[in-house]
């Protein structure tokens, strides 16, 4: 077993032996061979300019640096057959064409900042150790992916907008969700209707589900928009896999923020082109849609108001027995209704809306 050792007063090692370097026509890159151990002592910094990384053996970082930038050529890579562990790592993809590719799953013990044009993870895992952040990505550099993933696990106990790991989703609540898994997804989802959602996701994987006070606040970038309008973005939330329902939120499309009105549910979530029951100038005084219909454990009501109203909500079974009745305050505009049907058996159904536009609709739970 071959060990090399960087010491914290070498800040560019000039020894390593030749087994270490591969030379490209273009850069060159760090290779650690198989079967070799490279242990850092202390915290010095390994640079490496225009080149990339490559570990086929075992990466020991203690306290170190390790820092990829790219100030020339088209790209930079972090790969090899051994998952990379690093303490700091400083990936810089350059501008404005660079990109720097993930080609292993790496696991990052106190931070991870990516700059530059873009970031590719493809379809790898990155996880964030306890206390681990990402640095911040946004408007001039971007993280992006074919199904990567961003993980991090944080003890969550009535966080007050807390951002665990700097993924870009706050949290906020008054329970104790216990051990809390995040994950930052780059795949595209789809909504009730068939849309396509943006290039982000998270699932958030609590030990306990919360109480119905909880709220999110999601950000995302201009370059995940995926076609959809900036300031049309609503959020939508279902199970891993599903398609995913519209639920209440605000858009505040000018900082990149989106907050949730109260969920009821920690699961996957999504950003993406709210759902139009109508255009306006089709618009009637109260309009009604629901979806997705057929449904399995719930659907959403999506209602129309030119104006505040009380108004009740019931549901009939075929013979005209009703199985539940809800009372529901609408304000002036579009209004979104959560209803559950996980304890109703599968078969047709009428959602009646009262007041003074009765209206019935069939619904099918599959």
């Amino acid at each position: 077993m071959k060990k090399q050792f960087y010491h914290k007063r070498w800040i560019l090692l000039l020894a390593l032996v030749s087994v270490f370097w591969q030379q490209s026509p273009h850069a060159q890159s760090l290779l650690i061979t198989g079967g070799t151990d490279v242990v850092a002592s202390d915290n010095p910094w390994i640079t490496i300019h225009n080149g990339s990384w490559l570990n086929n053996g075992n990466f020991v970082p203690d306290y170190s640096r390790v820092a990829l930038r790219r100030t020339e050529g088209s790209w930079i890579r972090l790969g090899g057959s051994s998952e990379s562990r690093f303490y700091h790592l400083i990936t810089n993809s350059g501008g404005p064409d660079g990109v720097m590719v993930l080609e292993q799953d790496i696991y990052i013990i106190a931070r991870w900042d990516p700059a530059g044009h873009m970031t590719d993870i493809g379809n790898h895992r990155v996880t964030l150790g306890p206390g681990a952040v990402l640095g911040q990505d946004g408007v001039d550099n971007y993280i992006t992916g074919n199904d990567g993933k961003i993980i991090t696990t944080v003890d969550l106990n009535a966080p007050q907008g807390v951002n665990p790991g700097n993924l870009g989703i706050e949290i906020t609540t008054s329970s104790n969700l216990g051990k809390t898994t995040i994950i930052r997804g780059f795949k595209e989802q789809f909504n009730a209707a068939g849309k396509k959602s943006i290039l982000r996701y998270y699932d958030i994987q609590p030990t306990s589900q919360p109480g119905s006070d909880t709220k999110l606040r999601f950000s995302f970038s201009d370059k995940e928009l995926n076609g959809n309008s900036k300031n049309e973005l609503a959020v939508f939330t279902g199970k891993a896999g599903s398609r995913l329902r519209m639920i209440a939120s605000g858009n505040a499309s000018a900082n990149n923020w989106i907050s949730t009105g109260k969920v009821d549910q920690l699961q996957r979530f999504t950003l993406g082109n709210a759902i139009h029951s109508s255009t306006p100038a089709e618009a009637k005084p109260m309009e009604t849609k629901v979806y997705p219909n057929p449904f399995r454990d719930r659907f959403t009501v999506q209602v129309y108001s030119e104006a505040a109203k009380q108004v009740e909500l019931r549901i009939y079974d075929l013979s005209g027995g009703l199985i539940e009745r809800r009372s529901v305050k609408l304000n002036a505009g579009a209004n979104i209704v959560e209803w559950s049907t996980a304890k109703y058996v599968s078969g047709v159904y009428h959602l009646v809306i009262g007041g003074d536009l009765l209206k019935a609709i069939k619904v099918v739970k599959q």
